[in-house]
């Protein structure tokens, strides 16, 4: 939901009406316009955010639905829940080329982060790059390399 909120998609419908028999993947995706990235198409998680069903995304529609997907463009972003929260987005890891660790600045715990990295290393997934959410740099001060920048 917060996805669709950020690139103003408000129209209803996303990956969880396609598996829930209530929509098709044409009727769902839309073109977003981004300044440097004209091509950028978006399938947002559903019109009822819910948790995915034990096995919904190793499901034959989900595999068909990420085939398509795959064959349209070059790169194919999935915004999936936290690897220790969901069974199902370890499922995912078999169709990725590569993670982006989101840790929650102040709440995620160094054990989670290295867990995270370890069943992103024994599904031989390479970790492209880490996001810190929420860090608050003004209340902290911001330093790199000796430098203080905030």
């Amino acid at each position: 939901p917060s996805l669709a909120g950020l690139l103003g998609l408000y129209e209803p419908g996303g990956l969880s009406d396609i598996l829930d028999g209530r929509s098709t993947l044409a009727r769902c995706e839309r073109a977003v316009a981004t300044v440097g990235a004209p091509d950028v198409r978006v399938l947002v998680g559903g019109s009822t955010p819910r948790s995915a069903f034990p096995g919904e995304l190793a499901s034959e529609v989900a595999r068909e639905v990420f085939e398509e997907l795959e064959s349209r463009g070059r790169y194919l972003i999935v915004d999936a829940p936290p690897v220790l929260e969901r069974a199902e987005t370890r499922y995912l890891l078999t169709r990725a080329d590569g993670v982006v660790l989101v840790l929650h600045s102040g709440r995620t715990e160094r054990e989670e982060a290295e867990r995270a990295l370890e069943i992103f290393a024994e599904s031989g997934v390479p970790v492209l790059g880490t996001v810190l959410n929420r860090f608050a740099a003004q209340k902290r001060g911001l330093t790199i390399a000796g430098r203080r920048l905030l």
